[in-house]
């Protein structure tokens, strides 16, 4: 008989394993979800379940999206102006040339998405997540970053009030100038190895 030794690390991954693998529900919206986005009616959808889902056919002008999970979405060009997106997953997603003018998106989780071009005036992001996003030539006139982390992210070319940054974390932060700004980032103090 053999007996195994699991540590606490190891038996999390070994059912985080199986559960990504049973649960395939998970890797594709939920086709319920989907259908409560008709067409010619304000979206009302708080919760959704729309991972890997296409959304570009559809009208999100002022839709009530508030926590769902829209986790690798392609909005692509999509229309989302005054829509209500607090504490939305939008992880990997592309949102190029996305409007966002307007958009409530407290709470919300960008990272590593995609907002080339994007139109996000007078949107307030305050404490969201923008870390790793690619936004070159978004537009952020009016928008207001208190709080926003900004590490790794690339605005190349975005245009921004002159003021915008000044409370976001800037670390690895490209610039719309194109320089990279480290202001916000921790090093560590290296050991002194005489100590020991």
């Amino acid at each position: 008989m053999r007996h195994y030794i699991f540590d606490e690390f190891t038996l999390g991954v070994t059912i985080g394993l199986i559960s990504l693998l049973a649960g395939c529900a998970t890797t594709s919206a939920s086709s319920a979800d989907l259908a409560k986005l008709k067409e010619g009616e304000r979206v009302v959808c708080p919760g959704c379940d729309l991972v890997n889902a296409d959304l570009r056919e559809y009208d999100l002008v002022d839709a009530d999206l508030r926590g769902a999970n829209l986790l690798y979405a392609n909005l692509h060009g999509v229309d989302l102006s005054g829509a209500n997106l607090t504490d939305v997953d939008l992880e990997g997603s592309d949102l190029g040339e996305t409007i966002l003018t307007g958009a409530t998106l407290t709470g919300a989780n960008l990272n590593n998405s995609s907002l080339m071009k994007a139109v996000l005036i007078n949107v307030v992001l305050t404490d969201v997540n923008l870390t790793g996003i690619w936004m070159p030539k978004a537009d952020l006139t009016g928008a207001i970053l208190d709080g926003t982390d900004l590490t790794d992210t690339d605005m190349t070319g975005a245009i921004l009030d002159d003021d915008a940054l000044e409370k976001a974390k800037l670390c690895n932060t490209t610039l719309p100038n194109g320089w990279q700004n480290e202001r916000d980032c921790y090093y560590p103090p290296e050991i002194d190895r005489q100590d020991y």
